[in-house]
């Protein structure tokens, strides 16, 4: 049986984007993270991912994120909610079997990104 398990953290900051034109200017936005993960059940622990110590690397990950330019943290990115996602989800998977970020913006917008497993290998989706 696989089991989904998730974590939760919020930041501010500020972003630049080239359009709409009201986001061209550097503005600012609490964003709130939601990351799932799956796993099998360890029956020595009764776990299946160790959901404290998610949810501190989500958290150590915002705070590197809490207060700056994610133009500037995130270089290459189109910092949209659907990039913010997707780069997030890229800096977890090397420690955790991430397989959903979503990330919401000022309260009033979420875009998410799943990994899909595909036969040559893991693929990332934004929503």
């Amino acid at each position: 049986m696989q089991y989904t398990g998730l974590a939760r953290a919020e930041f501010e900051a500020g972003h630049q984007l080239d359009s709409p034109p009201r986001c061209s200017r550097l503005h600012g936005h609490r964003y709130g993270v939601e990351v799932e993960v799956e796993g099998r059940l360890n029956h020595k622990t009764s776990l299946a991912v160790d959901l404290d110590a998610l949810a501190e690397s989500l958290s150590a990950l915002c705070a590197e994120l809490r207060d700056r330019d994610l133009n500037e943290m995130m270089p290459g990115v189109i910092t949209t909610p659907y990039g913010v996602a997707a780069w997030i989800m890229e800096r977890l998977l090397a420690t955790w079997p991430v397989t959903r970020v979503s990330v919401t913006e000022s309260g009033s917008t979420t875009a998410t990104a799943t990994r899909e497993v595909r036969a040559h290998g893991p693929a990332y989706v934004t929503h």
